[in-house]
């Protein structure tokens, strides 16, 4: 019984052990699953946040992305636009000199001097300025821009020279040419197709620029040694140039290498040709040629290209390949960088031009677009050739700094008058190079190249790829704008100097002083040389080199 009884308890013990043991495993079990859902929910939860996390950012960035795409197919859109509409007075891409600079049919010449509509519409005003006599930028007689039937120029200022004792030094750098022992921007390189000729004007020397058929350049005093045509008015034909009136073809070397008609037995040597050359036109028309024609030659030039521009050497040949092409820092750095060429005419000394370029205390012209706000002059330096000078301005208020995200605040911009040439740099970031071209002492043609190394939509790079269409656009639509006011103010500028040659001038910014000394100095330096050069060569080798400006029969100007 008692045996039994034990056994019973023991079964007991065991039955309470094996419930005991199943409850607890049940209990791990339960613990277990539970944890497994809790960390199956968390890594869910931490999953779709993660996922969600990332779909939204990736939707940001793709929508950032789809805007600025969208913003700049709109800025390239609105650019190409701009670049289908008609070009302004104040830019252009091609075709002759500018002269007008405002649309003179909306000149009223019966209006009073000095009253709107007398001069017609203005880029800053529509009153003129009065100084006694009328005058105004678009200058002209028979009451364009003046008194009706009275001529705006001056008899004191045309009587002037440079050679002029006593001239003080403002008059003297208006009335001064410059110095042909450089390279001059002539034309856009564009411009000139595959036998095309284009006549590009050298400070009063007209210079033909003409391009063969194998597409070789070639400039070429701009006269027919037979009657003194211009030879600009001619055609290229192959590997020629032909004058339109007695078809004188002239090689790349300026000879004469046919001729369109017999030459008189009065003139021919006895191994010049008498008949056609067979099988040798001029424009389908017989014509002599060969080693036996007369030697007959006109004065050619150096010429390259660079940077889409025709660069002359139009100097003393001699000195053509020691004097390098001008560089622009950041197209050297990045050749595939967009730039963009302004091709503006300017009736106004090429000097002027200098100075305003230079000059940003006259802010208050352009007040309107506000490129540049109260600057301040830092320094001012000259190191051999090059005038220095620093500016410390706000550029944050230019439309094309906010647009583009190029600046935000005060920068310090650099300009130079580097002679010949002029040019600026904004922080390493914006840049530009103004190449003149002096017509004469009243006309003067620029190449600007603007270039931006860098452009931002907001926070994003635009790639360069897409830079030239926005870059065409923002010059056409707001730089071009501001540089009409310039023009203005230029020619505005030209013709009261033209009436107050020699009075004095107050002027309050020093740089202008360093830049009429430097412009003197180099007009000097080349009247010298070449007067050195005329002395020491014969008349015909003269004619052969004489540089541009300073021809044999206006030798009294040296």
């Amino acid at each position: 019984m008692g045996m039994m009884m034990m056994g019973v308890m023991m079964m007991g013990v065991m039955m309470m052990t094996m419930m005991m043991t199943m409850m607890v495993t049940m209990t791990a079990m339960m613990t277990t699953m539970m944890v497994t859902m809790m960390t199956m929910m968390t890594t869910m939860m931490v999953t779709m946040t993660a996922m969600m996390t990332t779909m939204m950012t990736t939707m940001m960035v793709t929508m950032t992305t789809m805007m600025t795409t969208i913003v700049m197919m709109m800025m390239a859109l609105l650019s190409y636009l701009a670049l289908l509409t008609p070009s302004s007075s104040a830019t252009r891409y091609g075709g002759p000199p500018l002269v007008d600079l405002e649309d003179l049919s909306e000149v009223d010449p019966s209006a009073a001097p000095g009253t709107a509509g007398h001069c017609g519409p203005c880029p800053v005003r529509q009153q003129c300025l009065t100084t006694g006599v009328h005058v105004c930028a678009t200058g002209g007689k028979g009451g364009k821009g003046g008194v009706p039937g009275e001529d705006i120029e001056s008899p004191l200022a045309e009587s002037l020279r440079f050679s002029t004792p006593g001239l003080p030094k403002r008059a003297k750098a208006r009335l001064a040419g410059p110095s042909g022992n450089f390279w001059y921007a002539v034309e856009v390189d564009a411009n000139v197709k595959n036998e095309e000729v284009v006549a590009a004007v050298f400070w009063k020397t007209s210079i033909a620029i003409w391009r063969d058929a194998n597409g070789k350049l070639h400039a070429i005093e701009d006269r027919c040694a037979h009657r003194q045509l211009r030879l600009s008015a001619g055609f290229v034909e192959g590997e020629t140039l032909a004058c339109c009136y007695h078809g004188w073809a002239y090689d790349e070397h300026g000879k004469v290498v046919k001729i369109a008609h017999e030459i008189p037995d009065a003139f021919r040597k006895e191994s010049m040709p008498v008949d056609p050359t067979p099988g040798e036109t001029v424009d389908g028309a017989p014509c002599v040629s060969g080693p036996n024609l007369p030697k007959i030659s006109v004065r050619t030039y150096p010429i390259a290209v660079k940077y889409g521009l025709i660069f002359v050497f139009p100097g003393d040949p001699a000195l053509a390949d020691s004097v390098p092409l001008p560089s622009i820092p950041h197209l050297v750095e990045n050749p595939a960088l967009a730039h963009q060429i302004v091709d503006l005419s300017v009736n106004a000394h090429w000097t002027l031009i200098v100075d305003n370029n230079c000059d940003f205390m006259h802010a208050f012209l352009h007040r309107k677009y506000r490129p540049f706000v109260w600057p301040h002059l830092k320094s001012t330096a000259r190191i051999g050739d090059t005038v220095r000078v620093e500016y410390l301005t706000d550029m944050a208020s230019s439309p094309g700094a906010k647009i583009l995200g190029t600046n935000t605040g005060q920068d310090t911009i650099v300009l130079e008058y580097q002679y010949p040439y002029q040019r600026s740099d904004l922080a390493n970031k914006y840049a530009h190079i103004c190449f003149l071209l002096p017509i004469d002492e009243k006309r003067t043609r620029t190449f600007y190249i603007f270039t931006w190394k860098e452009m931002k939509a907001g926070p994003i790079d635009i790639p360069n790829w897409i830079r030239p269409p926005i870059v065409a656009g923002i010059h056409k639509l707001y730089l071009v704008p501001v540089l009409k006011q310039d023009l203005y103010a230029l020619e505005e500028e030209q013709a009261c100097n033209d009436l107050h040659a020699t009075k004095n001038s107050v002027e309050l910014n020093p740089l202008v002083s360093a830049f009429q000394s430097l412009t003197v100095e180099k007009w000097q330096e080349y009247l010298d040389s070449e007067r050195a050069r005329r002395q020491s060569m014969s008349r015909r080798n003269w004619r052969a080199s004489f540089g541009a400006g300073l021809s044999d029969w206006r030798w009294a100007d040296l």
